[in-house]
């Protein structure tokens, strides 16, 4: 359907071919300090035979195409009374044109008007003519929508809708189906967990070497393996869990289950499970070849998409809530145990309009475009519904500005976002641009515009780390890439910016074996996530000596560094679990902690001396708190004993890049 309002007044054409009245009401003008005039608009009571315009419409269809053509080139525009992404200019780089365009969303359901507020911002130096009624009023304004939606045209009879272009003058972003996965398939009155009735240790072949890198990067999928919340996928190797989590949502009556145990606890904190997978799929998508010849990339598949499906889950698109988290960490701390016999609650919290979570949305967005670049050959269908989650995830978290952790209370004593949202908006940006030149190329240069008008909304550092919390140089990195693909001249300045968090990086302590001591908390986590970077870096066209500087930090994790290796309970070893001779044997985890059932499981395994009854294969452990190499077993200790998700994250996609 196509709305064209000529000079404040025109028609609405639907499909069938009725009219509507369509009034566009000027509101008024101001002048401000900087040289600039303000013009405000109102297009607002559409009518149907003078009666308010009601649009049947599935709530699964939230996305139309709002173009605005104004007489004099405009600075900015700005809406109201819907969800709309940063406006666009429109046939340049430039943030002034005549000509914008908007990739909206509205969560619109059966019963809704349509109603839409703009203001635009004119330069003096653009008009200086007499201010009117009149002269401000755009020349054009078209508005494309899914088909059909006016009264007595026939609606999709399923929750599945397709939208498509209905004239050549509007971009269609989606152009293909979505669905909404459904929560009648929770069951609340069944057991929480299921124990595994045959548990036993995992069979994996040795390492050849100690720089093995294809073994391990086998070993480290089999570490998300274990971690995997809800029922079991027939895929699954660890035979020492069960399905757990069966119950997760049943709080608030929608389908939470799946996804990932966050560490050695089993609280399901979204932040750093997005993070978590953003970066999985990243490695994945720059270093496929590696995955392939090690024949681990079917497996990484089936990981990645587990979790993308559960944020699938997550996601009500329709409704404006991505939910946060899953358990609450002082419960689930406060028992050891396994999760296939959890009993604490298991408490729900989600992040919304009125309770925004910009870094979280944005982080989950950069995560579905990372997840639709890898789908995309194999499954377009499900890529293309990933991309336009990643743009309405995109939107909400522009739009709605605030930290997730001061919505989602229960996340700010483990997951508090200290560096806030903006390094998250950036980075999603970028990496919806990125998607968009592979899956939607026409939209690519829109999708760059937003980013750069993002990133100056937004500013971002240069960064001093990579991790769930900071990805300031990963934006600036991926900025670097798309504006580079594209010819523009900007590129530079990311370039120089990811030159500062490298120089950063060579500014910080290092190990006598070579590993650079970034933080006491899961310092070879820093260090494995910083060396993906810098690796992925290299691989983007910049200095050769950014990959050498990851080679030699991946070598350390492994036990063989630049000039030492870790130091495991007071013998060179590695600081990954299963791999080599000599490695951590006491990971602060609970679920490989415990022994066979029906054996008790309790606190007091903390303080034992013993390995942990199953190796946990593949899982990188914390790492020596101080820029030493002295690593010791301790479960007690879980700053340097502790694994978790994103640990592997930037490990993995490193393995890849070096098999």
């Amino acid at each position: 359907m196509i709305f064209v309002g000529i000079g404040g007044a025109g028609k609405v054409e639907s499909p069938n071919g009725r009219f509507l009245e369509h009034e566009f009401a000027y509101q008024g003008w101001s002048d401000d300090d900087n040289g600039s005039i303000y013009t405000a608009y109102s297009a607002q009571n559409l009518c149907w035979n003078k009666i308010a315009l009601v649009i049947p419409i599935s709530s699964e269809i939230v996305f139309y195409n709002l173009k605005i053509k104004f007489p004099f080139s405009t600075h900015s525009v700005t809406t109201w009374g819907n969800t709309a992404n940063t406006p666009l200019p429109e046939g340049s780089f430039s943030a002034k044109s005549s000509s914008w365009s908007f990739k909206t969303l509205h969560n619109w359901t059966t019963g809704n008007e349509f109603r839409i507020t703009l203001e635009a911002q004119v330069d003096l130096i653009d008009y200086s003519g007499p201010i009117s009624s009149t002269v401000f009023l755009p020349e054009e304004i078209t508005i494309c929508l899914p088909d059909p939606v006016v009264p007595g045209d026939t609606g999709p009879s399923t929750t599945t809708s397709t939208s498509r272009t209905t004239t050549t003058s509007t971009t269609n972003s989606s152009g293909s189906t979505t669905t909404t996965t459904s929560s009648s398939s929770l069951n609340c009155d069944q057991s929480s967990g299921i124990v595994p009735p045959s548990p036993d240790q995992v069979n994996f072949p040795e390492a050849n070497s100690q720089l093995d890198y294809a073994n391990a990067l086998g070993r480290s999928i089999l570490f998300y393996e274990a971690q995997i919340s809800g029922e079991l996928p027939s895929w699954h190797r660890v035979s020492w869990r069960g399905d757990s989590g069966l119950t997760d949502g049943c709080d608030v009556g929608r389908d939470l289950t799946g996804g990932f145990y966050d560490a050695g606890d089993f609280v399901k904190f979204n932040f750093p499970m997005a993070f978590t997978l953003h970066v999985l799929a990243w490695g994945m998508d720059t270093f496929k070849s590696g995955y392939i010849a090690a024949g681990e990339y079917e497996n990484a598949s089936r990981i990645l998409k587990h979790g993308l499906d559960y944020f699938v889950k997550c996601h009500e698109m329709e409704n404006g809530v991505l939910w946060a988290q899953v358990g609450d960490g002082h419960l689930d701390h406060a028992s050891w145990g396994r999760p296939e016999e959890m009993t604490m609650a298991r408490p729900s919290a989600k992040i919304s309009p009125s309770a925004p979570g910009s870094d979280l949305a944005a982080q989950t967005a950069a995560m579905f475009a990372a997840g639709a670049m890898v789908f995309h050959d194999e499954d377009p269908q499900y890529a293309a519904s990933l991309l336009i989650r990643s743009r309405a995830l995109l939107t909400f978290a522009s739009t709605y500005l605030g930290k997730y952790s001061d919505s989602v209370p229960a996340a700010r004593d483990f997951y508090n976002s200290w560096s806030g949202y903006n390094d998250e908006i950036v980075l999603a940006a970028a990496f919806i641009a990125k998607a968009s030149k592979k899956i939607d190329p026409s939209s690519f240069t829109t999708d760059i515009q937003r980013a750069l008008i993002l990133d100056r909304i937004h500013s971002i550092g240069a960064g001093s780390e990579f991790s769930w919390d900071d990805k300031s140089a990963a934006a600036n990195l991926v900025m670097y890439e798309v504006l580079t693909s594209a010819g523009h001249s900007q590129a530079g300045e990311y370039e120089n910016r990811f030159a500062h968090f490298a120089q950063a990086l060579d500014s910080k302590p290092k190990t006598p074996g070579g590993m650079v001591h970034i933080s006491e908390w899961g310092s070879a986590r820093h260090a494995a996530n910083a060396a993906f970077l810098m690796k992925t870096a290299e691989a983007s066209g910049l200095s050769p000596a950014y990959g050498t500087w990851a080679e030699g930090q991946l070598n350390y994790l492994l036990g063989q560094g630049p000039s030492g290796a870790p130091i495991v309970n007071g013998s060179p070893g590695s600081l990954m679990i299963g791999h080599g001779t000599n490695f951590p044997q006491t990971p602060h985890h609970r679920s490989s902690s415990c022994p066979p059932y029906p054996e008790p499981c309790g606190y007091d395994i903390i303080n034992s001396p013993a390995p942990n009854n199953w190796q946990l294969e593949g899982a990188l452990v914390g790492g020596p708190r101080t820029a030493t190499d002295n690593f010791s077993n301790d479960r007690s200790d879980y700053v340097t004993n502790e694994v978790a998700l994103d640990y592997n994250a930037g490990f993995q996609g490193l393995l890849a890049a070096f098999v």
